[in-house]
């Protein structure tokens, strides 16, 4: 029944409308059921997704198809006519899904095993949609339509395309939990506490070895944890190294939205190459926070390169507490937040949301512990 029609058949929306009415009656779409998303339709019956979105709305006005906002377009029950948003809702499962670009890593699976742990004993719908480009991922956003979900949650970039596509989903009401933050935007987030955490660990190395501690992070203008940085400006300030922040903070070159450093073998390239730069021109002993486990690792190789030791000529505290961190030699003293955790409250929040339980936005941020390991021995 849905034999893909040859491209010069059925360009006209009228015509397609008709075909698309025939089907329907000869029950090709399930009633009581979502139409397969624009883009598949689309290639289905050799039409532009314009040609197609003319024929469907015809239908809509017929009462041979019902739009449902943020979740797509019903083929309605036959007899039913056109139901309520609220009985719709009421005889289906709510369905979520996660849209993020980068390389499978510990973090992502362990925030999807927090929202399959949250979802499955809740008959909750989950989609997992990871992407190799930031191309793809906001062109997911711009048609999450099409997807058929209630809601989504995001790992979006600092970049004006992220900011501009959420933008508009936020301005139609769309559901949306962020594991991060963007400037500007009234976005729902979930995550560690991290000024509290970053600042107790800042304020524990100039506490053990009196002198300042550098920071390396993102470039300012790409840098997605914010909150992380003014950690450290507090701790420095309260310490009466208020007028170092500046010179002690070391930006990398390159940002987490690049995918070339995506990969987990590129990870901490980024991280040594500004390390190696600082550990040529500030003078050892030093102290370092690194903005993740990844950077922390890149000041590791960037002292091995240099002849130094860590621990000893340099100290280093990372955040993430990735399993790396346990691997290193020495052992790497890190910020730990269940990342499992994170992505089940994650998952709850946009659940209530979805529900109207929640008015978004809102801010859950979860307790980091700070452990300490060999990294910030007695150097």
């Amino acid at each position: 029944m849905h034999t893909q029609l040859e491209p010069s058949s059925y360009r006209k929306a009228p015509q397609l409308a008709q075909l698309l009415r025939e089907h329907i009656r000869e029950g090709a779409f399930a009633a009581g059921q979502l139409l397969p998303p624009e883009t598949e339709l689309a290639k289905r019956y050799g039409v532009a997704r314009m040609t197609l979105r003319k024929a469907l709305g015809t239908l809509a006005e017929e009462g041979h198809l019902v739009k449902l906002p943020h979740r797509g377009i019903l083929v309605p029950e036959e007899g039913g006519g056109v139901e309520s948003d609220r009985s719709q809702r009421t005889e289906r499962r709510v369905s979520m899904a996660t849209v993020w670009a980068a390389a499978p890593d510990y973090g992502i699976t362990k925030r999807l095993e927090g929202i399959r742990r949250y979802c499955e004993p809740r008959g909750v719908e989950f989609g997992n949609c990871l992407f190799a480009t930031n191309e793809e991922a906001l062109d997911a956003l711009e048609r999450i339509a099409d997807y058929g979900v209630d809601g989504i949650m995001v790992y979006p970039y600092k970049d004006p395309r992220y900011v501009a596509v959420l933008a508009r989903l936020i301005d139609r009401g769309f559901p949306i939990v962020s594991f991060r933050g963007l400037s500007g935007l009234p976005l729902s987030t979930v995550g560690s506490d991290d000024s509290v955490a970053v600042y107790r660990a800042v304020h524990f190395l100039i506490d053990r070895h009196r002198r300042p501690v550098y920071y390396i992070g993102e470039v300012q203008d790409a840098d997605s944890s914010p909150e992380r940085h003014a950690g450290y400006r507090g701790a420095m300030e309260d310490a009466g190294f208020g007028d170092l922040v500046e010179s002690h903070t070391w930006r990398m070159d390159t940002s987490s939205v690049d995918p070339r450093y995506w990969p987990m073998d590129n990870k901490w390239l980024p991280g040594f190459q500004v390390a190696e730069r600082l550990l040529a021109e500030a003078a050892c002993p030093m102290s370092i926070f690194a903005v993740n486990d990844y950077t922390a690792l890149g000041v590791y190789k960037a002292a091995e390169r240099c002849g130094l030791t860590i621990g000893r000529d340099v100290c280093v505290v990372g955040a993430d507490d990735l399993p790396l961190a346990e691997m290193l030699d020495p052992r790497l003293t890190t910020l730990h937040a269940s990342t499992e955790q994170i992505g089940f409250e994650a998952a709850r929040l946009l659940h209530r949301i979805i529900e109207k339980k929640a008015n978004p936005p809102i801010s859950v941020r979860l307790a980091a512990e700070f452990v300490v390991r060999g990294s910030t021995g007695n150097c």
